[in-house]
């Protein structure tokens, strides 16, 4: 048995050490502390903060680990009680003929019934000698932290979710009404080139490509307007809506961005996650669960009390109660089991391996996802600014060609193909302003911050 002994003093774990260090920072990122304001704060949207309230509020998700919190927290309570002693107030009576008795007492009519009854107070306790129940009650503990870290990550994810969906909104509707200004656009350029043609100033194939180029426009809108619906129930799902329009939602323009947030330092990530928090939780409550393991080979006290009265009377006589008290003790020490503890044990220590495995692998998961959000909030932006180039000098080049066609020095083909550069550039730069806003979301959701500890609390209140 030396090795158990050996293992309750240095508290055995398996535990692997974390990658990351206090000297640790990013490559893209700041050593300033990250913001503790919520990330949507800084869109500078009254709109889209409400509709993350809403859904913090109403999502059905958010709802299940709110649940789940709620129970982590009722069996962290259930195991706190076995610190404490039990108290229980008792109340029995019986009674039976003279007859069910093997005698009567003497001088007792035989026909009278006998009664009995007792009351009391009743006692136990465990001695916790070797913090057994003490480990235990630590192990739910931190079980119960998990599941609020698990709680506000989902919260977490509902907010980016929403945020997401919101401007996936904005965006199908800013297309939608792109697409419909471009087919204004070519209808009166079909008007100028049929009166060119008219006045022969236009090939019959000239009109016959733009007709096509109109037709085509036309064709896109019905799945752009079925983009915008599809867009408005996927946000009333989110927000835990019955009705799946969400025709309330203004969705407007999309934001402009400002400089890139503060992103502290690698370590912050272990109290700024809450997922990374539920994890920690979930890797100290396996390493305590492996300690209450090996405290299971370790005798075990109880003792006890109880003071009440009893009495026994016959038929009509007086009833004389006594007073009763009694304490017990009593000491259980493990010997054979069949090998129920050593699984026990084996059983423990797995689970705390692989607890400490897991949260090692979320904190590498986390500082690739930072990481990651840097270098596409860095290509978003980057495109970005090569959309809004490209977007001005493909306008710029169709202004002009119009300008020749109108003027009779250049030809429609010249025009025609400048305007749908032009068309495709606008297109492509709304998808780059969204693809930076999505970037923008997803490094703030990568990075957390202080205010994720109360984010699903709001949902229980």
């Amino acid at each position: 048995m030396s090795w158990l002994w050996l293992a309750l003093l240095t508290g055995p774990s398996l535990a692997s050490e974390l990658p990351v260090a206090e000297s640790d920072t990013y490559a893209l990122g700041s050593d300033a502390a990250v913001a503790t304001e919520s990330w949507w704060v800084s869109f500078g949207n009254p709109e889209l903060g409400s509709l993350i309230d809403e859904g913090i509020a109403h999502n059905t998700d958010l709802s299940g680990a709110v649940a789940r919190f709620q129970q982590a927290d009722g069996a962290f309570w259930q195991t706190r009680s076995a610190l404490l002693p039990s108290i229980s107030f008792d109340l029995a009576s019986a009674h039976q003929p003279q007859s069910n008795l093997a005698f009567s007492p003497p001088g007792v009519d035989p026909d009278a019934p006998q009664h009995s009854a007792q009351f009391g107070l009743r006692g136990a306790w465990e001695v916790d000698l070797f913090g057994r129940n003490a480990m235990s009650t630590r192990a739910s503990r931190y079980d119960k932290l998990a599941a609020a870290g698990d709680r506000d990550a989902t919260a977490l994810t509902i907010s980016t979710m929403v945020g997401e969906a919101y401007y996936d909104l904005t965006l199908n509707e800013q297309r939608l009404a792109i697409l419909q200004e471009q087919l204004e656009t070519n209808r009166k350029l079909l008007e100028l080139v049929e009166l060119r043609r008219d006045a022969a100033g236009a090939a019959t194939a000239d009109v016959l490509q733009q007709r096509q180029q109109v037709a085509v426009l036309e064709a896109t809108l019905p799945s752009a307007e079925a983009g915008v619906d599809l867009a408005r129930f996927r946000l009333s799902v989110l927000l835990g809506r019955d009705e799946l329009t969400a025709q309330d939602v203004t969705a407007s323009e999309l934001p402009v961005l400002g400089a890139l947030p503060e992103t502290g330092v690698p370590i912050d990530l272990l109290d700024n996650r809450p997922d990374l928090r539920a994890a920690s939780g979930r890797s100290t409550s396996a390493n305590a669960r492996q300690t209450v393991a090996y405290l299971g080979f370790l005798p075990s006290l109880q003792v006890g009390g109880q003071l009440g009265w009893s009495a026994f009377w016959y038929g009509d006589s007086s009833i004389d109660p006594n007073k009763a008290w009694q304490v017990t003790t009593s000491v259980s020490v493990p010997i054979f089991q069949g090998g129920r503890r050593h699984g026990a044990v084996k059983a423990a220590r797995g689970a705390e391996y692989g607890a400490a495995e897991g949260y090692r692998g979320a904190v590498l998961t986390a500082l690739q996802e930072v990481e990651g959000a840097l270098l596409q909030d860095r290509a978003a932006t980057a495109r970005l600014e090569a959309s809004a180039q490209s977007h001005d000098l493909a306008k710029s080049a169709y202004e002009r060609a119009r300008e020749g066609w109108l003027e009779g020095v250049a030809s429609y083909l010249t025009v025609f193909t400048n305007l749908g550069a032009w068309q495709r550039a606008e297109l492509d730069l709304l998808d780059a302003r969204r693809q930076a806003v999505s970037a923008r979301i997803q490094l703030h959701d990568a990075l957390g911050g202080e205010w994720t500890r109360d984010l699903g609390a709001r949902k229980a209140q």
